[in-house]
């Protein structure tokens, strides 16, 4: 636990000992779970731990995300949902608190963010590409021709302005395209 209130670090060991998780178990240890306070930054734990980070409402979870947390909740979450979050993080998981989640990550729907929107056909190939699916697989799956799966990845390529089939993925998981 990292957290500087005695009282907060108290309170999480029960509630983890209350759900069948120790502090310090062999399921648990793995995990850091820690109290974020508003306007504190993440902790630089000499460990390489994944975290579980619990704060305010209205805390933004990309920003966590992206300076190391594997997991955002409230700090008033159920009991049940932090203790299937530090077991999920400790299956390598990433986790975020569904209702932080919903204006803070891109909408699927939201199909141009950059460059041309990509037509329904194309959306599906995409999908089949991001699938690890080379050109034959993405036609049988489709019922095409293959020569017609090839167009079809080189329009993606094209309208996303990227290179490669991996970049493609990658630009469009980003831009809410694909979610992997």
């Amino acid at each position: 636990m990292v957290t500087h209130d005695p009282l907060v670090r108290a309170g999480l060991e029960r509630v983890l000992a209350e759900q069948g998780l120790r502090a310090g178990a062999a399921d648990v240890a793995d995990v850091a779970v820690v109290d974020l306070r508003p306007g504190k930054k993440l902790p630089s734990l000499s460990m390489d731990l994944p975290l579980v980070v619990l704060v305010e409402a209205g805390a933004r979870p990309t920003e966590l995300l992206s300076q190391g947390a594997a997991a955002v909740l409230p700090r008033d979450c159920a009991p049940e949902r932090l203790c299937a979050a530090i077991l999920a993080v400790g299956l390598g998981l990433v986790v975020v608190d569904g209702e932080m989640a919903r204006g803070a990550l891109p909408d699927p729907s939201a199909l141009e963010d950059e460059g041309e929107e990509l037509t329904a056909r194309e959306r599906q190939v995409l999908t089949l590409v991001a699938s690890g699916h080379s050109n034959r697989r993405v036609a049988k799956a489709l019922g095409i021709s293959e020569h017609t799966a090839k167009f079809f990845v080189g329009q993606i390529l094209g309208k996303l302005g990227v290179a490669t089939r991996t970049e493609a993925v990658v630009v469009a998981a980003r831009r809410g395209l694909l979610w992997l």
